[in-house]
């Protein structure tokens, strides 16, 4: 597939660290499938579009990258300790809400491991379709293109469109809030959070933000929709423990929230 880019290629830039897994676009894949020309297909075999803005249309180099100079020119102490507290559990943070989810609601050991085991298929798909498209468009780091940035998380070795946290927050919202309908709106709240520090930190552009949650939710779409062909008994949580999903965290909630 030919890409037309308005924009250098991440790969042109000097990348001396190996870059992440799932570069070479051969990641399995559990709710999702692949066909002979390496298309990403559905349960029943139909080839995945996925329901992203075309990069070529982002202007990276000019509005795009000034957002991230503002964003990090007016970082507030507050900004500061929200990007610490997220940048410390980015890698366990969605397994952690659900195991307070299940504890909240009293699952059984059997609907546990469902809960768990769909979460951590669909996080592993999801990431497997953001790196597909990561490579397909090559999109420098905002300090790629300008080396005066100062990033405050640690960069990840991988191109910057769609942002794979934002996509992983958007996925785990949309599993969760089917097996947890009451826990909603903080799930969405809590997905939303946790991808715009990505843009807070300077890691990522506004637009890999919004699309990497589109394709995450667009990915917990799917998921759900084999959750309930499969009609197991139970699943959905029809009464409302108003769970405390960030318990147990070293660094409370309510320290780090600033709009």
């Amino acid at each position: 597939m030919r890409i037309n880019r308005r924009y250098p290629a991440w790969s042109s830039f000097d990348c001396s660290r190996s870059r992440d897994e799932g570069h070479g676009n051969n990641w399995p894949t559990f709710f999702l499938k692949r066909n002979r020309r390496g298309e990403f297909t559905d349960r029943k075999g139909n080839v995945v579009t996925w329901e992203l803005r075309n990069p070529a249309s982002v202007d990276f180099k000019g509005n795009e990258l000034k957002q991230v100079r503002s964003a990090l020119r007016n970082l507030t102490p507050d900004k500061r300790k929200k990007i610490n507290f997220y940048g410390e559990h980015l890698k366990d943070f969605w397994f952690r809400i659900t195991e307070n989810l299940i504890s909240s609601y009293k699952l059984s050991p059997m609907l546990s491991a469902r809960v768990r085991a769909a979460l951590t298929m669909g996080l592993s798909d999801t990431a497997a379709a953001v790196h597909y498209v990561k490579n397909l468009y090559d999109v420098p780091r905002p300090h790629q293109l300008d080396a005066t940035l100062q990033p405050v998380l640690s960069i990840p070795s991988s191109p910057s469109f769609v942002c794979e946290q934002a996509s992983a927050a958007g996925c785990a919202h949309i599993i969760l809030s089917y097996f947890f309908p009451h826990e909603d709106g903080k799930l969405k709240r809590l997905a939303e959070e946790i991808s715009w520090t990505m843009f807070l930190a300077a890691i990522q552009y506004k637009a890999d933000v919004e699309e990497g949650m589109k394709l995450g939710r667009q990915m917990g779409d799917m998921i759900v929709v084999s959750l309930r062909y499969q009609r197991v008994e139970g699943d959905v949580q029809k009464s409302n423990r108003n769970s405390e999903l960030t318990a147990g965290f070293q660094q409370k909630k309510s320290e780090v929230i600033s709009r």
